[in-house]
């Protein structure tokens, strides 16, 4: 309880120095036919380390649900309520078993303060990828499991992972009368919000982490106390929104700087990587006139590329799986995600 006190002291504080920009997502839903990317490497079997921390600022997203009904984060965030994010899939044990129409004992406990505490928070569900599919295709911080009870796939396209998600919502064997929302066909909020099967968020208004479980199954029962004083003290923020990136200061000017080429023309709003995902050269391409920072999940510098060719290279070699992002500041700011994968 008390570490769980001193995770909370910085609740309504402004944004971190960590600040996210972009919007993981589009602005209509994915076509179903498009592939889903491969699985990233998550770490060890039970190496949950990974995903958003307590005190690091969320990034925006957009998904959709089986009706293709859109929730924004951003949006979501300034509403009235705390936002509370799930992951979950129907071939992870005890998130389907916290669900069950006959649970006990942890289980049923979860499901009642879900059940009970609905309409005091903002519970988002998301569908991402599958922990124990049948065909094994695990991320690797889940075990592969020799049988399940599910006929579940990882998900080869979009599509699927809507039947995946319409099929738990239908199951007569289960309590689950929520929203639930599927992932990006990149998987991008389950690689960047949790790489945990059954993980949990809990937002301040500002977008940073105020608490966080690898388990929302052992995370509830622990922290019902915690929860009933973040959610008795919560307020709306009165900032703008989305929120500024912190950490990115005007483009310096390159005008006198000579045009040069590149295989496209894009404007200073428009970044192209390939390919993409990567693991070695790729290719970066803007406007000739603009810096390009490589940065961090977190917002961490780590690499500049400078003006004076519309087409630069990088290498990804040394990088760890993962997503980074190409940032201009030329004019408007402009981002592009890179997916690395070894």
């Amino acid at each position: 309880m008390s570490k769980t006190i001193l995770m909370m002291a910085s609740l309504f504080v402004c944004l971190s120095s960590y600040g996210q920009y972009g919007d993981l997502g589009t602005d209509v839903q994915p076509d179903p036919s498009e592939h889903t990317a491969p699985l990233i490497y998550y770490g060890e079997v039970f190496d949950f380390s990974g995903g958003y921390q307590v005190g690091d600022t969320a990034m925006n997203f957009t998904i959709y649900d089986k009706a293709g009904e859109r929730i924004n984060l951003y949006e979501e965030l300034a509403g009235d309520k705390p936002v509370v994010m799930v992951s979950g899939s129907v071939s992870c044990n005890r998130f389907r078993d916290v669900f069950e129409n006959n649970a006990v004992g942890p289980y049923l406990e979860v499901q009642n303060y879900i059940s009970e505490n609905r309409d005091d928070f903002n519970w988002i569900f998301v569908y991402g990828v599958e922990a124990h599919p049948t065909d094994g295709n695990c991320p690797s911080n889940c075990p592969p499991t020799i049988t399940t009870d599910t006929t579940v796939l990882q998900h080869p396209d979009y599509n699927y992972r809507l039947w995946a998600l319409q099929g738990w919502l239908d199951s007569p064997e289960h309590e689950f009368d929520y929203p639930m929302y599927a992932d990006n066909p990149d998987n991008s909020v389950y690689n960047t919000f949790f790489q945990k099967a059954f993980g949990i968020l809990v937002f301040n208004c500002d977008g940073t982490v105020a608490m966080q479980g690898d388990w929302a199954l052992n995370f509830i029962p622990e922290n019902t106390d915690a929860l009933a004083e973040f959610k008795e003290n919560y307020s709306m923020c009165s900032i703008d929104w989305p929120p500024a990136p912190p950490y990115l200061g005007e483009a310096e000017s390159v005008d006198d700087q000579e045009d040069t080429v590149g295989v496209q023309e894009l404007d200073a709003t428009q970044i192209s990587i390939y390919p993409n995902p990567s693991n070695g050269m790729c290719a970066i391409e803007a406007d000739a006139n603009a810096t390009i920072e490589i940065r961090g999940i977190n917002g961490q510098l780590i690499d500049t590329l400078p003006a004076g060719s519309a087409k630069r290279m990088f290498n990804t070699s040394n990088l760890a799986n993962g997503i980074y992002f190409a940032v201009s500041n030329l004019g408007n700011t402009a981002t592009q995600k890179l997916v690395v994968l070894h």
